[in-house]
């Protein structure tokens, strides 16, 4: 019972690994590459803006782009899924190119994309801009304030998020992972992979 707010209060630590981060590094909304601040890039590098508000986070291993979006994705949002799914899978851009369906992304080139990549990545650095891959990269570092990790819906976890998890459960001493093993892929299996390998 009670607020969102209260519940936010009595539960600091409570949320998605992302947000967590967020809060840990101690960000404002103004540091973050929000809808309105990525039409600025979009402006200044002459791209139209993004069909959707929140654009694309490659953060499922078994996610490709466009998959079942339903139409020729533009090029900010190919970029956007090439960026985030090289910060997720923890590879380089040029291989996370490799993801893409090229026959429904006409509107570009393999060649331009690593180039608004390395742009986009160039832009946020010069006005101390982080997305929310920038803050699971961050988290990295971090050591929250608890006894225990608890994480669900691991089955989608991209390696970015297995390493996440396994910085800030290592001196921790519990740590409880739920997950459903025929979300996976091969089904029934469940597959773990994270910097230091597979588990």
């Amino acid at each position: 019972q009670g607020s969102q707010t209260s519940l936010r209060r009595r539960l600091p630590y409570v949320g998605p690994l992302h947000s967590l981060s967020f809060k840990l590094l101690g960000l404002s909304r103004d540091q973050v590459v929000t809808p309105a601040r990525l039409r600025e890039f979009c402006d200044l590098a002459n791209l139209a803006p993004p069909k959707t508000s929140s654009g694309y986070v490659s953060d499922e291993i078994d996610t490709t782009l466009p998959g079942d979006l339903g139409f020729s994705p533009d090029e900010i949002e190919v970029v956007q899924y090439v960026a985030s799914a090289a910060a997720h899978r923890m590879i380089p851009v040029e291989d996370a190119l490799d993801l893409i369906q090229w026959e429904q992304a006409s509107r570009t080139t393999p060649e331009r994309i690593v180039y608004l990549v390395g742009r986009y990545h160039t832009w946020k650095q010069e006005h101390d801009l982080l997305d929310f891959d920038d803050m699971l990269v961050r988290g990295l570092l971090l050591n929250p304030p608890v006894r225990a990790i608890l994480a669900d819906e691991v089955q989608d976890n991209s390696p970015l998020l297995w390493s996440v998890l396994d910085a800030w459960a290592k001196d921790k001493p519990l740590l409880v992972l739920s997950g459903d093993p025929y979300q996976c892929q091969p089904a029934g299996t469940m597959i773990r992979t994270t910097q230091h390998g597979d588990v």
